[in-house]
């Protein structure tokens, strides 16, 4: 099996893959180090547009959560303290399907996490930033 050389970095990987190595002339080389920066810039910019899209979904699945007022009231609820979904329900005057439904909301948002014991699951607000984002919302609308 023949050594092969594993670039360190995309820059190197891709400039490896332009440069022909036989021809060692500087007008390819010129146009292999520019078709490598071009390469490389179309996939830093394609890596940037899927970081935005992965953000811009992130914030409209934390809207969505935050867009109902029985998942603001459950939010409410739980910054209190870990609740099973039937404690919910009946605090908040919904059925527990219903209640599950808006949970489930929440979970996917990563705004509440779950702990199972024996036949319950138990729901709480899933750590400090979900919490201040809640509190943010609330001290918004009190202000306003």
């Amino acid at each position: 099996m023949a050594n092969v050389l594993i670039p360190t970095n995309l820059v190197e990987f891709i400039f490896r893959l332009n440069y022909r190595w036989f021809d060692k002339s500087e007008s390819v080389l010129k146009h292999s180090i520019q078709e490598t920066c071009w390469m490389v810039d179309s996939i830093a910019k394609m890596e940037k547009r899927a970081f935005k899209d992965s953000i811009y979904s992130a914030i409209a699945g934390l809207t969505k959560a935050f867009g109902n007022a029985n998942r603001l009231e459950i939010l409410d609820l739980l910054a209190n303290g870990e609740k099973t979904v039937e404690q919910i329900a009946t605090q908040t005057a919904i059925t527990v399907a219903n209640a599950s439904q808006h949970l489930q909301v929440l979970k996917n948002a990563r705004l509440v996490k779950t702990r199972r014991e024996g036949n319950f699951i138990f729901y709480n607000i899933n750590g400090r930033k979900a919490y201040a984002a809640w509190q943010a919302l609330r001290d918004l609308a009190l202000a306003v």
